[in-house]
């Protein structure tokens, strides 16, 4: 792992977690939209790793 593939994963985890949070705070009852963001920001991040670090 180089030092750019881990600020930018650091970065990419960071603007996950931030939309997370935004999401989360918009509002508690809306836990189905919540968990579809959380699915795809999870996909996204899986999709992200594969490409960054191959094999």
């Amino acid at each position: 792992m180089t030092f750019v593939q881990l600020i930018m994963t650091g970065i990419f985890l960071g603007m996950a977690y931030f939309l997370l949070r935004v999401f989360a705070d918009f509002g508690s009852q809306d836990t189905a939209a919540q968990f579809g963001i959380f699915a795809i920001l999870l996909v996204a991040i899986v999709v992200f790793v594969r490409k960054m670090f191959p094999g």
